[in-house]
C-alpha cells in the first residue's frame, strides 16, 4: 500500500512539473510579440497594396500605349443619345469626349471630393484635371 501511495504522489507531482504555473504562463504572454498590427492598420496596409499594385499597372499601360475600352455604363450613354438619368454619368462621359481617359476622370473626382472642391460640375473638373496634366508635365521636365 505504501509503495501505490508513494507511486501515486512521484504522478501527481511529475504531472505539476510539467504543467506551467500561473507565474509562467503570465511571463510567456508578456513575452510575446508587440509589434502586431492592429486591424485597422492590416486594412490600411492592404489598401495601400492594392492602390498600388492598380497605379503600376495603369502606368504599364499607358507606357505600352494601351488604350481602355470604354464601360458598358458609357457605351449605353453614348448610344441613347448622351441622355442620362444620372448627372454624374453624363459628366464622366463628357470628359472622357474630352480626351480624358475614364480612369483619370475618376481619380481627379475623388481627389476633388477629398479636397472638399465641386466636384460635380464640369467646367471645374475640366479646369481640375487641366491643372493637373499641367503640374505632370511640369513635373517630368523638372525630373
Amino acid at each position: 500500500a505504501d509503495n501505490d501511495k508513494s507511486r501515486f504522489e512521484t504522478q501527481k507531482q511529475m504531472s505539476s512539473d510539467a504543467m506551467p504555473s500561473s507565474n509562467t504562463t503570465a511571463a510567456a504572454a508578456s513575452t510575446a510579440p508587440t509589434n502586431a498590427l492592429s486591424k485597422s492598420q492590416k486594412k490600411r496596409m492592404k489598401r495601400n497594396a492594392s492602390k498600388a499594385r492598380k497605379e503600376a499597372l495603369e502606368r504599364e499601360q499607358r507606357e505600352a500605349g494601351f488604350v481602355p475600352q470604354p464601360t458598358q455604363e458609357m457605351a449605353s450613354l453614348e448610344s441613347s443619345g448622351g441622355t442620362a438619368l444620372n448627372p454624374h454619368i453624363k459628366l464622366r462621359v463628357d470628359l472622357v469626349a474630352e480626351g480624358y481617359a475614364i480612369d483619370d476622370v475618376e481619380r481627379a473626382i475623388d481627389d476633388m471630393w477629398n479636397l472638399q472642391l465641386p466636384y460635380d460640375e464640369f467646367e471645374s473638373v475640366l479646369a481640375y484635371l487641366e491643372a493637373r496634366k499641367v503640374q505632370e508635365e511640369v513635373d517630368e521636365k523638372a525630373t
